[in-house]
């Protein structure tokens, strides 16, 4: 028979941006610096898909906008793009146009007044700009900052290269980009703060927009009033084991394809999820294996492979006879070592991979 137990270590990957990364950020700071300002009439603006903040001001943030222009003028240029007709699509800076759309329409403004500061980029830069400004002047809704990535995506760039731009590391890219799968409704939630980010990164383990709707409103009606992320999570993968259980640990990633794998970008340990019926499948497979290497090498007559251990009832008492464990005799030290572990374990209420941990530290104690 094959006993194992055995536990690969993950190496964390580092997240932050490379050097090159945020010189290239800042290059595209400097470049801001040094462009022209010039100045236009509010009739000559307008908000387009350009800016990387949709999620709406609320009406007080617009008010007080309108206040501090009212009192003390604009203090901040606009950034836009210039279009074929004339016109200035306002790439960051949305909320002080219709802050200022709001003095217009109480006749406090001439819409046609040339004093509205702005400076002009290409409007091949003009996401990467808008990214950059409005995470300055105020962190970004998150509905907005994966949108705007889906939408620099959507023009050819590489998670790579817009990380190169914006000052984020490629795994936050991707980590944005598999958010902005996810189904409009449930961004459209985000957007509104009726979904958290963390709602969002279990509902990303589903790649499939309408079972992510079925899962979101199953959990929605079990859980009124109290959604949690860890049950979304449980029921998207109530028939799949996670990658950092044992029993794959053994089998290995590479007995398993990439299309077998459900991925969690957002997992600490980058870990993800297996089907449970394949899992054992191959787990079976791995400890025949095992089983007969050993027999072979050890030169055993027999050897025999199974998932569980033996037990000294049922049909195991039958087969095999099983002597009984001499008493563990512990030092002082060890004793007392031993009961810290036994008393972190009795305070789990169920079992769960932090409970194993410490089981595992209770079963593998020294004793004599």
């Amino acid at each position: 028979m094959v006993d194992t137990n055995t536990t690969a270590k993950k190496v964390r990957k580092s997240t932050k941006p490379a050097a090159a990364t945020q010189q290239q950020s800042e290059e595209l700071t400097r470049m801001l610096d040094n462009i022209e300002v010039q100045y236009a009439p509010f009739s000559s603006l307008f908000i387009g898909d350009l800016n990387a903040r949709k999620v709406p001001h609320s009406d007080e943030e617009l008010r007080g906008y309108a206040d501090s222009i009212r009192a003390v003028g604009l203090l901040h240029n606009l950034i836009v793009v210039t279009c074929d007709d004339g016109r200035l699509e306002v790439v960051c800076g949305g909320g002080r146009t219709k802050a200022i759309g709001l003095l217009v329409s109480a006749g406090e403004v001439d819409p046609d007044k040339v004093w509205i500061a702005y400076k002009a980029v290409p409007r091949e830069l003009a996401r990467e700009v808008s990214e950059i400004e409005n995470a300055k002047r105020k962190d970004m809704h998150p509905a907005d900052q994966i949108r705007n990535f889906l939408a620099l995506s959507g023009e050819g760039k590489t998670p790579a290269q817009i990380g190169a731009v914006l000052g984020y590391s490629q795994q936050h890219v991707q980590r944005m980009l598999k958010l902005a799968g996810l189904a409009p409704e449930i961004l459209d939630g985000l957007a509104r703060d009726e979904l958290t980010t963390e709602h969002c990164h279990a509902l990303a383990l589903e790649n499939d927009q309408n079972r992510q709707l079925q899962v979101l409103e199953a959990v929605r009606s079990d859980e009124p009033g109290k959604l949690r992320a860890t049950s979304i999570r449980a029921l998207i993968t109530a028939k799949e084991v996670s990658t950092t259980d044992q029993r794959y640990q053994f089998v290995g990633a590479g007995e398993f394809s990439d299309e077998q794998i459900r991925v969690d970008l957002f997992s600490q340990v980058e870990g993800g999820y297996v089907d449970a019926v394949l899992l054992n499948e191959k787990l079976l497979a791995k400890l025949q294996q095992k089983a007969e290497q050993l027999q072979q090498e050890e030169g055993w007559a027999w050897s025999q492979s199974r998932l569980d251990e033996i037990r000294y009832w049922g049909d195991d008492s039958l087969q095999f006879k099983l002597q009984t464990a001499p008493q563990a005799i512990y030092s002082k030290e060890e004793q007392r070592q031993l009961d810290e572990y036994t008393a972190q374990y009795e305070e789990f209420d169920s079992y769960c991979d932090e409970s194993r941990a410490v089981e595992k530290l209770i079963v593998e104690s020294p004793r004599v």
